[in-house]
């Protein structure tokens, strides 16, 4: 198992703004990665999810939680795809960065 993939991005909102947008807009996450993973699995906590994904036949556990600064994405790759964490890592940060930014008026 490599090092855990950590990004972690400032938002401007309450904890539960952030977890109430993350909800809502789960199905729109769950599209993106669709064409990357064969199951996409949730749990859902009082302060964020767990995924499980599986990609290439490895399961891939995501933990996502929010507090009252931050957003917290933790990726945990398994074997070989562990080479692939430098390019998700910039994914993650910026689509949530992106996802996090208020709306403009």
């Amino acid at each position: 198992m490599h090092r855990p993939i950590v990004v972690t991005v400032e938002h401007h909102s309450t904890k539960e703004e952030v977890l109430h947008k993350l909800r809502s807009r789960f199905a729109e996450i769950r599209t993106q990665i669709a064409p990357f993973v064969s199951s996409v699995t949730e749990e859902w906590t009082e302060s964020g999810v767990t995924v499980r994904v599986v990609a290439l036949a490895q399961p891939i556990i995501n933990y996502i939680e929010a507090d009252d600064q931050v957003v917290r994405i933790e990726v945990r790759l398994p074997g070989l795809l562990g080479i692939f964490g430098g390019l998700i890592a910039r994914r993650l940060r910026s689509g949530a960065t992106l996802f996090l930014e208020p709306p403009r008026s």
